[in-house]
């Protein structure tokens, strides 16, 4: 897609963009910035922070990629999501270590599943189905007139 047509195309989607996704999106920034947060309020005493850091750009790509309606980034959440929930249910003792989790840990859990839920609810659901249509629309266009 040329770039006049990539701004013509984000500029429409983002007329349409339903409130739901921008809070969403919000949602996901924000546990990039919690984060941070906590990562410069109460550094690690490992050697390594990468995981960290790590966490702290997917969540923050995430909550981009979920505003500019790459709707393919619903399930790969669902997918860290689930095997979060997985892994905490199949634990020895699944309260014990629910407990031994920070508290920003658990915020972020808590807001992963909240916009696993949210990003599939029907209005957000039809956004991202039009963002898909719109999109093959450009990208018709566009090899029509290159063509």
């Amino acid at each position: 897609m040329s770039t006049e047509n990539a701004a013509s195309f984000y500029e429409e989607i983002a007329q349409s963009r339903p409130q739901l996704v921008g809070l969403v999106a919000g949602l996901l920034g924000l546990n990039a910035v919690i984060l941070l947060g906590w990562w410069i309020l109460n550094p690690s005493d490992v050697e390594s922070n990468g995981a960290q850091l790590f966490f702290i750009l997917l969540w923050g790509t995430i909550a981009y990629a979920i505003y500019r309606g790459h709707s393919w980034v619903r399930y790969a959440i669902a997918v860290v999501v689930i095997a979060g929930f997985v892994e905490i249910i199949n634990a020895h003792a699944p309260g014990e270590l629910m407990s031994k989790l920070s508290w920003d840990e658990k915020i972020t859990k808590a807001t992963g599943l909240l916009a696993v839920v949210l990003l599939f609810y029907p209005i957000s659901h039809r956004w991202y189905k039009s963002v898909k249509e719109t999109r093959k629309r450009y990208e018709i266009a566009q090899k029509k007139k290159a063509s």
